[in-house]
């Protein structure tokens, strides 16, 4: 039984394809775990604004605000929680996580004073800056629905991926991007090459290389390649791996760790 709802409340949530949509799933969600609010977060650092995260949430409205006004965040246990697991976790084993520290107690007791009782959080964690957690939590009065933890444990992640792709679309759309010979020259750069070799390596002039990457530097208004290089990883348009596995992979080259 629950296999079939596990399935149905992530299909509704992977097909949003906005934000309303995507609020409207998981409020849906939310009621068939047996839970009373949610919160997602999404927080990349490919936004144009450093505060401009993707939120959608239906917590008590009063606690959102004395939550915002009090600048909570910098001190929510939860939330310092979600920065150092990998895993998904109950709120009753925040502490064992990040060591109890003053102010806890205080914070989780007013939260339990405008309607949030126990939670349970699902965190992500990429390369490029991007962070994102999906909470589920009843109120005061009521228990985890501990027998829908896992689903919920699944739907959070689904939850983060379409928050992901949604957010993705309205950045994309500004990004300036690379063509495939500037990524590729950029690539062969980030690797260690000179713009010989990278002439060489992609059978191009000294000359065409250098003006790909003069490019790909006015593509993103920089004024050096290193800048480059890390505006393309952040967007994802080259991975960590694609440098870090090169390396490894060299004839000769042991790299230990």
């Amino acid at each position: 039984m629950r296999i079939n709802l596990a399935e149905k409340l992530m299909s509704e949530v992977s097909g949003a394809s906005s934000r309303s949509a995507l609020f409207t799933a998981l409020e849906n969600a939310t009621r068939h775990m047996s839970f009373d609010h949610f919160a997602l977060v999404y927080d990349d650092c490919r936004a144009s604004n450093e505060n401009d995260a993707f939120l959608v949430h239906d917590y008590p409205p009063e606690w959102a605000r004395v939550y915002q006004s009090l600048g909570l965040a910098t001190q929510d246990p939860v939330r310092r929680t979600c920065e150092r697991s990998f895993t998904s976790f109950p709120w009753g084993v925040s502490r064992e996580f990040t060591g109890a520290v003053r102010g806890d107690h205080k914070i989780l007791g007013l939260s339990r004073e405008y309607g949030i009782g126990d939670g349970f959080t699902v965190p992500r964690h990429l390369p490029g800056g991007v962070t994102g957690s999906c909470t589920f939590v009843v109120r005061p009065d009521a228990a985890l629905p501990v027998e829908m933890l896992q689903v919920a444990d699944l739907l959070g992640g689904v939850a983060l991926a379409s928050a992901r792709k949604i957010a993705w679309l309205h950045m994309s759309a500004s990004s300036p991007g690379l063509t495939d010979r500037q990524r590729e020259c950029l690539l062969w750069w980030g690797r260690g090459k000179t713009a010989a070799e990278i002439a060489i390596i992609m059978g191009l002039s000294v000359e065409t290389v250098h003006q790909h990457l003069k490019l790909a530097r006015e593509r993103y208004g920089v004024d050096a390649s290193q800048s480059v290089l890390a505006c393309a990883i952040a967007e994802g348009l080259i991975g960590p791996g694609d440098i870090w596995r090169w390396f490894r992979t060299r004839p000769g080259i042991a790299v230990t760790g």
